[in-house]
């Protein structure tokens, strides 16, 4: 073992790191991922200016173009306005700005696993509050915790439950606390929902936003914050400097543009998830939460590794969720397109077939199973 690794922090060295072991599948669901590719004229502008710009150039310290169309697009001043390298990085930049020993983290969960470890990574106290046995936002017990807190963080709509909160509820957890509250709005374009209205009312509120979702940039890796523009200066210290490369930039620029072709995409995915939803409420057995994003939980009888297993032998890809608390048998599936959908639909009935035919088979050899 290396002697050194006594110089990593405890705390870190506890850590269970996130990871994601990449594997190919005919209908990939499991990253949330926009099933509707970027449009062309889009593509087409940022390779447009990639030819005729110097590579060996940095970007701009401040990519001043993109943060004025972004203030125009989202309504909000230039200097309450943060980007970088997906609002994961935002939301690091934050808790380095923020946390650390002897302060405290509210984080609602289940939620996205990333929040739980960079709060731990600080060393600041994580201090979880659960969703409510039917997975909706518990507001009582959120605000309970987040007035002894230095920062709370809820997303919203909730990953990976799609779980919505109004900005009633937002309100009041703002108003409970002395702390900053992060809303992690990385799906709110699918939802009609958004928290936006309290900026200039709350001076503790910090919305998260990414390009990844209903922009369909994920592989551009491009979030942004909005803030109060004294808290955007202060958090912009724990910022690393070029943090958003050029081709980002471009491809940011391009989509703001474009933004009506975007948003008909997201219009069509909302369209998409109704359908799947109505398809896999039909299927036996089967429970579907609501969703307000770009994905869809279910529980089935199936326990979650074992109906996970068996869609992927059938080359189709989603997530399970089913360890994370309150979500025993649960699984998550992206809205992907058309087709997707239709092939995730008859691998999930074929499944759960093959899953009571053997239960009934297990319970003829063993009269004592239930």
């Amino acid at each position: 073992m290396n002697v050194f690794l006594n110089k990593i922090r405890p705390n870190v060295r506890a850590l269970v790191p996130y990871s994601l072991q990449h594997v190919e599948a005919r209908v990939k669901l499991d990253m949330n991922e926009n099933p509707l590719d970027t449009p062309e004229v889009i593509k087409e502008a940022v390779i447009e200016q990639l030819q005729h710009r110097e590579w060996t150039r940095y970007p701009e310290l401040v990519p001043q173009r993109l943060l004025a169309k972004l203030a125009q697009f989202a309504g909000w001043p230039e200097n309450g306005l943060l980007v970088g390298n997906g609002s994961n990085e935002m939301l690091k930049t934050i808790l380095m700005a923020v946390a650390g020993p002897g302060t405290r983290v509210t984080v609602v969960q289940p939620s996205f696993s990333v929040y739980q470890q960079l709060v731990m990574i600080t060393g600041a106290e994580y201090r979880p509050v659960l969703l409510t046995p039917d997975l909706q936002f518990d507001v009582e017990a959120i605000c309970r915790e987040a007035c002894r807190s230095d920062l709370t963080i809820v997303c919203a709509p909730n990953n990976p439950t799609g779980t919505q909160i109004t900005p009633t509820a937002i309100r009041k957890i703002l108003s409970s606390t002395s702390g900053l509250v992060i809303v992690d709005e990385a799906y709110y374009e699918f939802s009609g929902m958004t928290s936006f209205d309290l900026l200039r009312e709350f001076s503790n509120l910090i919305l998260l936003r990414t390009f990844s979702k209903a922009m369909a940039m994920a592989g551009l890796r491009i979030g942004y914050l909005l803030a109060d523009p004294q808290i955007t200066a202060e958090v912009a210290k724990a910022k690393l400097p070029y943090n958003l490369n050029f081709v980002s930039i471009a491809a940011a620029e391009a989509g703001l543009d474009h933004i009506e072709l975007l948003q008909a995409n997201v219009r069509r995915v909302i369209e998409l998830r109704a359908m799947l939803t109505a398809r896999l409420k039909r299927i036996a057995g089967v429970e579907v939460f609501p969703s307000g994003a770009n994905f869809v939980l279910f529980r089935t009888p199936l326990p979650g590794p074992a109906l996970f297993e068996s869609l992927f032998a059938q080359s189709v890809l989603i997530r399970d969720v089913s360890k994370a608390p309150l979500l025993d048998r649960c699984l998550r599936v992206t809205v992907g397109n058309a087709e997707e959908n239709e092939v995730f639909l008859a691998a999930v009935r074929k499944s759960l077939l093959e899953g009571a035919v053997r239960h009934v088979a297990e319970k003829e050899d063993n009269p004592g199973i239930l």
